[in-house]
């Protein structure tokens, strides 16, 4: 998968630990399981040809983490989630 640029980023992480910059959007939520708000973090993925067309073929999308497993949702977005690339 290549990394999106999603719209209304508010910051880019993994740089300073030597990652590819993951630009992310940061939003409060109400998180009622916890009686409260809570951060989201959102950032947007595209799938290169070959995976779309193993995805329309039945693959399934795999969720990784390092060291443990936060609370996470994947969803499908739309277009306009994404910003243009400049190239």
């Amino acid at each position: 998968m290549d990394i999106g640029k999603i719209a209304g980023a508010t910051g880019t992480i993994g740089e300073s630990q030597g990652y590819q910059g993951l630009p992310i959007r940061a939003t409060l939520v109400i998180d009622p399981a916890n009686s409260g708000e809570a951060l989201k973090i959102e950032s947007a993925w595209l799938p290169t040809m070959e995976e779309r067309l193993a995805i329309l073929n039945g693959a399934p999308i795999i969720l990784e983490n390092l060291y443990m497993q936060p609370p996470t949702m994947l969803r499908v977005g739309t277009a306009a989630d994404v910003v243009a690339n400049d190239a």
